[in-house]
């Protein structure tokens, strides 16, 4: 919570990587609300860090923010379920400046593993192509 403070107080981080540090849903959801009000954070590397819902709930309103200026999220690892999934999908195609998202989708009907899944723009038109990375499948 500390960190999130001085995202809040003005701190200046272009990238921010956290991969397998344990934040869960109340790190990522405070980080998020910080860096929401901050133009200078690009990238945001949170890859395994056991949030789960509510933590991709939070970030997916703060990239709905129009304050929000990420460019790129590694979000993958994280058991965020179907839900949380549509939100930061919603949420991508009303941010202008999110190019890369990597996330795991879950499974259709709840059937087969969760796919590591990478999301890029390729264009200003927000078309989007998302490409499975089927190395990453968690066991």
């Amino acid at each position: 919570m500390a960190l999130a403070e001085a995202l809040g107080g003005g701190l200046s981080l272009i990238t921010l990587v956290l991969t397998n540090n344990p934040i869960a849903d109340d790190g990522l959801a405070a980080i998020a609300s910080s860096f929401a009000t901050s133009s200078a954070l690009a990238r945001l590397e949170v890859s395994n860090c056991n949030f789960r819902e509510q933590g991709a709930i939070a970030l997916a309103r703060c990239l709905a923010s129009s304050n929000c200026h990420v460019a790129s999220i590694d979000a993958s690892g994280n058991a965020i379920g179907g839900r949380a999934v549509n939100l930061l999908l919603r949420a991508l195609c009303d941010n202008t400046t999110l190019t890369e998202l990597a996330i795991a989708v879950p499974p259709i009907n709840g059937v087969g593993p969760d796919v590591e899944c990478l999301l890029q723009r390729e264009n200003a038109r927000g078309t989007w192509t998302g490409t499975p990375n089927w190395a990453r499948i968690p066991s």
